[in-house]
Formats: C-alpha cells, sequence, structure tokens
C-alpha cells in the first residue's frame, strides 16, 4: 500500500486505541525463534529502520505497543495479568518448529518472573491444516520438535504431500512450556480458506 495510507491507518488506530503511531515497537522478523524483551528505547515510527532481528517481543512496560506482522504465518499473543507482561509472536513454520512460541514464555519467565500457568495465550488466524500443504522437510522438522507420534497428528500425510497444522503445534508447545489448556485459545479461521478477509 501507499505510505501515506499506511501512515493514516496508524494514526486512525492510534487514535482509536489510545496509543501514538510514532511510538510503537516493531521487529525485523527473520522466520527464526528470536524474542527480544521490548523497552522504550525500541519506540519508532512505521518506517523508520529496526537495527535488530526478532521474531517475537516481549515487554512490561506499560504504554508500549508491541506489533508483529502476519500473512499465513501463525500471530501469538501473551499476556500475564499477575506480572502485565506482554507478549506478540510472529510463528512461521521455521519459528514453530524453533519452538519460539516456548522461547518467548520462557524469557517472560526469566525477565518479569512471569508463572507460565498464569500466561493467557491467543492464536490468532493463520493458514490452517485444511490448506498448509508440506513437503516432506516440514514433517521432518515438526518430528524433531514433537517426536514421530505427535507429529503424525499434526502433519497429517495426504498423497506425497503433509498438511501441518501451525496452530496445533503452537498450542501444544505452549502446553509445554507450562500453560494451561484453558488459558490457549485458537482462532478457527483460516487465512487461505478466508483470503478475502485476510
Amino acid at each position: 500500500d501507499a505510505e501515506d495510507s499506511v501512515r493514516r491507518n496508524y494514526e486512525l488506530l492510534g487514535a482509536s486505541l489510545g496509543f501514538d503511531p510514532a511510538g510503537l515497537v516493531f521487529s525485523h522478523q527473520v522466520h527464526k525463534a528470536g524474542v527480544r524483551v521490548a523497552a522504550a528505547q525500541d519506540r519508532r515510527g512505521p518506517y523508520d529502520p529496526i537495527p535488530y532481528e526478532a521474531d517475537g517481543l516481549v515487554t512490561a512496560e506499560t504504554d508500549l505497543p508491541l506489533i508483529i506482522f502476519t500473512a499465513d504465518c501463525a500471530p501469538i499473543l501473551l499476556h500475564d495479568p499477575v506480572r502485565g507482561a506482554i507478549g506478540a509472536v510472529h510463528a512461521g513454520w521455521r519459528g514453530t518448529v524453533k519452538d519460539i512460541a516456548g522461547a518467548a514464555v520462557r524469557k517472560m519467565t526469566l525477565r518479569f518472573s512471569c508463572r507460565p500457568a498464569d500466561i493467557r495465550a491467543a492464536i490468532g488466524p493463520c493458514i490452517s491444516s485444511c490448506c498448509f500443504e508440506t513437503g516432506d522437510d516440514v514433517r521432518a522438522a515438526v518430528g524433531r520438535i514433537l517426536g514421530d507420534e505427535e507429529a503424525s497428528r499434526y502433519a497429517a500425510p495426504r498423497g506425497s504431500k503433509f498438511m501441518v497444522d501451525l496452530k496445533g503445534i503452537n498450542a501444544l508447545l505452549l502446553g509445554r512450556a507450562g500453560l494451561r489448556r484453558e488459558n490457549i485459545v485458537v482462532s478457527p479461521e483460516c487465512t487461505s480458506c478466508r483470503s478475502d478477509k485476510y
């Protein structure tokens, strides 16, 4: 989209939600498992350069909006209401099989003394197992992180390909990181099926 239109959209969103569009925290996303502790000095506007790479952001500072971008990758939002910490994670398949979701939970635990059982998670719309067709390389990577038995549930064969459930894998990994199942909410929407909306 045109830069002027994007800036205007940030202004409208900021006016609606009560934040300064020049004071957001972005990250240079690289499909890995890096999680950055965001602080006030990371504030910038939508087109300002980003001097670090990270696919996850966490903070316990107030009024510090964390921004991630996803298309078919899974957005994961985290909140610990006890410690007041939040996280925003971009989880493509590469980050997922490197357990970026668990890495964000561990960073919140280490840096903010969060208890995983207190953390709530929302996994947003992304490409779902109905549409996410992959090859052997992704199935093998899922097997390495989950084990072959679990992997067969989340990377199901279809002909010579595999249908991968990114949402399910990330929910499982969040559970392994200590989140309670009832604190993990998963969107049913598929960004590929609903390309008209997403």
